[in-house]
C-alpha cells in the first residue's frame, strides 16, 4: 500500500480487518480521506499520520484502538476527526484544538481524562463537538463561545462541574446541548436549553406530518392541521387513533429522549380519545405505555373536553364558590367585610375560567 503514492481516498469501513494500523500509511502523502471505522483494529494511532499533509477526513471510530491521541494530528488540515467508540486514554491534545479548519470532532465513548482546554476557542468553524461518555472533568471553558458556528454539543456522562458558560447563549446556530451529567448547576442557559429541546421535538413532529405519518387535527375545514401544542413543560400531541400513528408518536418521543437527555414521565401522561374509537383504545394505550384519561378530566384547572352540556362541564365553578360562601357563615364579619370577601375571593374564582370560555 505504501507504493500507492497517488491514492487520495481510502475507505475500508465496516469490515472485519484486524491488527495494527501500519505506520507505512504515512507515506500516502496525497491522501485526503481515510476511513477505517467499524473494524477490529487495535494498538495505537500511528504517529506517521502527521505526514499526511492533505488529509481532511479521518475516521477511526468503532475499533479497539488504545493509547493517547497523537498531538501530531494537529499538523493535518482536518475537517472531520472521528475517534469515538475506542479505548483511547489521556487528555485531548491542545494541538488538535488549534485546527481552525475542523468542522466535526467526535471523541465520545473513550477513556479520556482531564479538562477541555481553553484552546478550543480556536475551532472557529466547529459545528459538532461530542466528548460524551468519557472521564473528563473541570469546567466548560468560556472560550467555547468563540466557536461561532457550533450547532451540537454533547458532553453527557462525564465529571464536569460548574455552569455552562453564558457565552453559548449568543451562538445563533446553536441547536442542541446534551449535558445530563448531573454536576452542572446554576446554569444560566436553562431557559434557552428548554426552548432548544422543545424546538427539537416540535421539528420531529412537524417532519412526521410532512411525511404523512401523523394526521393531527384541524379545528375547521380551512384551518391548518395541528400536531402539537406546548405550554411550559407540558405538551399536547394530536394524532389519529390508529396503531400506526401511535407507533410514530412513540418513536418521536424515544428519539427526543435520546437526543435531549430528558425523560418522558409516562406516569403523568394520559391519552384522551374522541368518540367512536372504542375498538382501538386498548391497542393505542399499550403502544404508548400510558393510561386513558377520564371523561371529565382537567388540565391547568380547566376541563379538556367541553361538550353540549355546559352545566355538567362547568358545574364545578358554582360548587367551588358555594363551598367558600358556606364557610363564611361562621365568620363574624360585618356587611362591609363580607363585601370585601366577595370581591376579592368569590369573584376571583370564576374569572380565570370565564376568560377562557
Amino acid at each position: 500500500m505504501a507504493n500507492l503514492v497517488n491514492l487520495q481516498f481510502l475507505d475500508m469501513a465496516d469490515n472485519h480487518f484486524i491488527g495494527n494500523i501500519l505506520a507505512d500509511i504515512g507515506r500516502l502523502q496525497k491522501l485526503q480521506k481515510l476511513d477505517l471505522s467499524g473494524n477490529k483494529f487495535y494498538g495505537k494511532i500511528p504517529l506517521s499520520l502527521k505526514n499526511l499533509t492533505s488529509l481532511a477526513y479521518l475516521y477511526l471510530g468503532v475499533n479497539n484502538l488504545h493509547g493517547n491521541i497523537p498531538s501530531s494530528l494537529g499538523k493535518c488540515p482536518l475537517v472531520d476527526l472521528a475517534l469515538g467508540w475506542n479505548n483511547l486514554s489521556g487528555t485531548i491534545p491542545k494541538q488538535v484544538l488549534t485546527l481552525s479548519s475542523l468542522l466535526n470532532l467526535y471523541l465520545h465513548d473513550n477513556h479520556l481524562v482531564g479538562s477541555i482546554q481553553l484552546e478550543i476557542g480556536n475551532l472557529i468553524n466547529l459545528e459538532q463537538l461530542d466528548v460524551s461518555r468519557n472521564m473528563l472533568s473541570g469546567k466548560i471553558p468560556s472560550t467555547l463561545g468563540s466557536c461561532v458556528k457550533l450547532r451540537f454539543l454533547y458532553i453527557q456522562s462525564n465529571n464536569f462541574s460548574g455552569t455552562l458558560p453564558s457565552s453559548l447563549s449568543y451562538l445563533r446556530a446553536f441547536k442542541i446541548v446534551s449535558s445530563n451529567t448531573g454536576a452542572l448547576t446554576g446554569d444560566p442557559l436553562s431557559p434557552y436549553l428548554f426552548t432548544i429541546c422543545a424546538e427539537g421535538m416540535s421539528a420531529l413532529l412537524t417532519h412526521a406530518m410532512a411525511n404523512n405519518q401523523l394526521l393531527g387535527i384541524s379545528l375547521c375545514r380551512s384551518s391548518p392541521r395541528l400536531s402539537h401544542l406546548s405550554f411550559a413543560d407540558d405538551s399536547l400531541l394530536f394524532a389519529a387513533a390508529t396503531e400506526d400513528e401511535a407507533g410514530v408518536l412513540r418513536d418521536v418521543l424515544q428519539i427526543y429522549e435520546q437526543a435531549s437527555g430528558q425523560k418522558i414521565n409516562f406516569q403523568k401522561s394520559t391519552v384522551c380519545f374522541s368518540k367512536n374509537t372504542d375498538l382501538v383504545t386498548q391497542q393505542v394505550t399499550s403502544i404508548l405505555g400510558v393510561g386513558s384519561m377520564a371523561t371529565y378530566g382537567k388540565y391547568l384547572g380547566l376541563p379538556y373536553c367541553v361538550g353540549h352540556s355546559k352545566r355538567s362541564v362547568l358545574g364545578f365553578v358554582k360548587e367551588r364558590v358555594w363551598h367558600r360562601l358556606n364557610g363564611w357563615k361562621e365568620k363574624l364579619l360585618s356587611v362591609v367585610g363580607r363585601e370585601v370577601l366577595i370581591k376579592s375571593v368569590a369573584q376571583a374564582l370564576p374569572t380565570y375560567i370565564m376568560s377562557c370560555f
